[in-house]
């Protein structure tokens, strides 16, 4: 049973199981979460061998159906999915609402938006994308770089992340190793879906987004810690949505507010920095003051020589 068991776990990619008693305790639970019993049998040839059986042969765990409950909970939830704006459609919440006699344009009004930008061939994307993640498939991808060229690439993909109003593919290029790749969707113009399966990465993708603000994250670089200071009339807006999740308030005067966070410095931040003008100041003396400096000083020269 062991043998059988630990076979099918490494089909689907999961680590086999150690000893017997990991079964027989998956068996009781199972037992106790279907309120059904798990007889327990010898082999009528050979004493030694122990058979397991539900005591009703026609009973399986993937027939179980839904109770009344669980079904008005399916039913309530794939209602409100019908009802955000903005949120990428997926054919298979299509096809479940039909099933579901759930109308997919009942005259309701939208009471769920995401503030995000998706267009049609980003909408036909997202599904094979998210489809080929949770499979593990290698997927060729047509997309257009940075100087509108057009790039054909065979990537893993590993990750859907959505940021600053953009859906992005999170991949490693197959030529590339374990060197992330961010691409997108709005940039894709064809994916070509394969059969080959990829090894799980070992990029911790947790770690990798839980120290900056953003996706970039520049090789080898560690966080830092960055003390602003804010101006009084932005003061309640950094208390009710920090910019990060290590944001501290330092200390707090009638004019201004001082606050700190702990992030590997990217170009998404120099951006979010900037984009409240002279209402923030970067107090610590770091490569993030100097690159702000920077453009501030270049906007200045920009705006003198067009005068």
């Amino acid at each position: 049973m062991l043998h059988v068991v630990n076979e099918s776990l490494e089909e689907r990619g999961i680590c086999p199981v150690k000893t017997k008693d990991t079964i027989l305790k998956d068996l009781t639970e199972i037992a106790n979460e279907y309120h059904i019993r798990i007889q327990r049998m010898r082999d009528t040839k050979d004493s030694r061998v122990i058979r397991y059986r539900y005591e009703k042969t026609d009973f399986s765990i993937f027939d179980t159906g839904l109770s009344e409950e669980q079904s008005w909970e399916l039913r309530y939830a794939l209602r409100m999915l019908t009802r955000c704006k903005g949120f990428p459609k997926v054919k298979w919440i299509q096809m479940l609402c039909s099933s579901m006699d759930v109308p997919l344009k009942d005259g309701s009004k939208t009471i769920l938006e995401f503030d995000v930008a998706i267009g049609k061939i980003s909408q036909k994307c997202f599904q094979g994308l998210f489809l080929a993640i949770m499979e593990k498939k290698t997927i060729e991808i047509n997309y257009l770089d940075n100087d509108s060229i057009s790039v054909q690439v065979m990537v893993f993909p590993y990750y859907l992340k959505q940021f600053a109003q953009k859906w992005y593919l999170v991949a490693v290029l197959m030529t590339k190793g374990e060197v992330l790749q961010f691409i997108e969707l709005e940039r894709i113009r064809k994916v070509y879906f394969t059969e080959e399966t990829y090894e799980p990465t070992e990029i911790d993708l947790d770690a990798h987004f839980s120290d900056i603000y953003g996706i970039h994250r520049e090789i080898g670089k560690n966080p830092v810690t960055i003390k602003f200071q804010v101006s009084h009339r932005y003061i309640r807006t950094f208390i009710d949505d920090p910019i990060h999740h290590s944001q501290v308030l330092v200390c707090r005067e009638h004019e201004c507010a001082i606050f700190s966070i702990r992030v590997v410095p990217n170009k998404e931040l120099v951006h979010k920095f900037l984009s409240y003008g002279d209402a923030v100041t970067i107090l610590t003396d770091c490569e993030l003051r100097d690159e702000i400096v920077k453009k501030l000083k270049r906007s200045m020269r920009n705006y003198e020589l067009s005068t």
